[in-house]
């Protein structure tokens, strides 16, 4: 039995979706590709050193996430990692950019158009009380 657990294709594909939605949520897209970018040509290396560091607490701690770096030192899966964030942040961007455009096609209020009714409704209320006064 081996110490560490390798995650399945589909554990592989979950830890992807999620930590690529949490990236796109906070709107941290564009930092996350550059830095993965940046460190994976040393994603083994890195993988390999958080495995060494870890293994003395494994005793302590059943629960601890094995499966993210048997993913995240895989090449492929960072490239896919990029990918997926790229692809949500584009989605994310076109949901921004239609909800813009539907609150400038409605018809907006600004500050002068509000007192102009406030005016007007005291005027027309002013003009009928003098009509039913006199």
């Amino acid at each position: 039995m081996s110490l560490w657990k390798e995650a399945s294709p589909e554990e592989t594909d979950r830890i992807i979706e999620k930590v690529a939605r949490e990236v796109v949520e906070r709107e941290l897209d564009l930092p996350a590709t550059l830095l993965i970018g940046t460190f994976r040509p040393v994603s083994y290396i890195g993988g390999q050193l958080g495995r060494v560091f870890l293994a003395p607490f494994t005793p302590l701690f059943e629960k601890l996430p094995y499966e993210y770096i048997s993913v995240f030192e895989k090449n492929e899966n960072l490239i896919r990692l990029i990918n997926r964030i790229s692809e949500l942040g584009e989605e994310k961007e076109t949901e921004k950019k239609k909800k813009k455009e539907e609150f400038r096609g409605e018809k907006r209020r600004g500050v002068f158009d509000w007192i102009r009714g406030l005016v007007q409704g005291k005027r027309e209320s002013s003009t009928s009380s003098s009509e039913s006064i006199g």
